[in-house]
């Protein structure tokens, strides 16, 4: 083959590509991939910048990653949900139903429980199968996520946060209660909570 032969952009970042594969080293450090990309009239600042990009796109992927994992933990904890309540409300409706036929099986009474609770039956199946309710999902997500870090956990990261809004300028309730669901994922309760507390080991600290 000639040594002239001239190759692509592409080309020759996929035979790079396989040439590090089959390299014993089994890859090269970031100098060697500077000094490389240098070799090929590529900048070091590229480098560092297409670095970055990397490792943006992995923890993107990884966050992605992980959000579906959730979303299939959560449709199945619902859909579990789902049998448990359906299978509740079978039973129960079954039982009024054997109420009714053992007390003279006159006017069917048992009728109106049957319909009314069998329309949010009927809600809860079609939300729980057909459309993911976005709201319920990230609450859900914001338990977990408390759940996993513990109230004691929780309210230790919130004291520094409160403690540093107060001391940079006056600060209302209602913007402590913001900063801390933004910044620490909670929902509006558990932030109020959060807020509260603080207050009473502080009083007057809020405008």
């Amino acid at each position: 083959m000639s040594d002239n032969q001239f190759y692509n952009d592409h080309e020759a970042e996929e035979i790079l590509r396989l040439a590090s594969r089959d390299d014993a080293v089994g890859g090269m450090t970031k100098d060697r991939l500077i000094q490389t990309a240098a070799e090929l009239g590529i900048s070091p600042d590229a480098v560092l910048r297409a670095e970055e990009q990397l490792v943006k796109k992995r923890e993107a992927d990884r966050i992605a990653e992980e959000e579906k994992v959730l979303r299939e933990q959560f449709t199945k904890e619902r859909r579990r949900s789902f049998g448990n309540d359906l299978a509740t409300y079978v039973f129960t409706n079954l039982l009024m139903i054997g109420i009714w036929w053992m007390t003279g099986h006159g006017y069917f009474w048992p009728i109106w429980v049957i319909l009314g609770w069998g329309l949010g039956v009927a809600s809860d199946f079609y939300t729980t199968f057909f459309n993911q309710d976005e709201a319920k999902f990230q609450r859900w997500k914001r338990r977990r996520h408390r759940s996993a870090m513990g109230a004691v956990d929780m309210s230790t990261r919130a004291e520094p946060i409160l403690d540093e809004l107060v001391t940079a300028s006056e600060i209302s309730k209602i913007q402590a209660i913001k900063e801390l669901r933004e910044r620490l994922n909670l929902d509006l309760r558990d932030a109020k909570d959060m807020a509260d507390a603080y207050e009473t080991k502080n009083p007057g600290v809020f405008r």
